[in-house]
């Protein structure tokens, strides 16, 4: 249903726009753009299913952390020192809202953050949350890509098919 209605959006969206004249890279990346999104989406609601949306939320707003590795490794971009320390503590603060029992001493979480057990510190929910995040900065970075190559309305129908493919 998510891919339909984003397809449908993004099409009457873009309805004058002929989106078959973008290069095919651009119209790859607008198209993947639209994939990425629902399976975001759909990590998303599957981590909300089995976890507690208190503990869930915080780390699918990752992104800006998934944002900052991805652009750099593929993008070569860079950001000032300051930008920096708030991703960082963007991260800390996710993380200890997202811990599911506070140990008595600070290292023995991390170990059992590795182990299986009563002490286990994460769980699936968790890892889905980082999924559906992951997701999301990909889909940021193909947008940002496409978008500052082509019109803004080629790109949406892309968008809206690969959205639809997946949906």
């Amino acid at each position: 249903v998510a891919g339909f209605t984003v397809f449908l959006f993004f099409s009457l969206f873009s309805f004058f726009a002929n989106p078959f004249t973008l290069p095919f890279p651009i119209a790859m990346a607008a198209f993947l753009t639209g994939v990425f999104y629902n399976l975001a989406i759909f990590f998303l609601y599957s981590a909300e299913k089995g976890g507690e949306i208190s503990r869930v939320i915080p780390l699918v707003k990752l992104d800006p952390l998934f944002v900052l590795l991805l652009s750099f490794v593929f993008l070569g971009e860079l950001l000032s020192p300051p930008k920096y320390a708030g991703v960082v503590l963007l991260t800390a603060g996710a993380v200890l809202i997202s811990l599911k029992k506070r140990p008595r001493h600070p290292w023995k979480g991390l170990l059992a953050f590795w182990r299986d057990g009563k002490r286990r510190l994460v769980h699936s929910a968790i890892w889905l949350a980082l999924a559906a995040s992951g997701f999301y900065s990909v889909r940021n970075i193909l947008l940002d890509v496409s978008a500052a190559q082509a019109g803004l309305e080629q790109v949406l129908a892309w968008v809206g098919i690969g959205g639809l493919l997946v949906g």
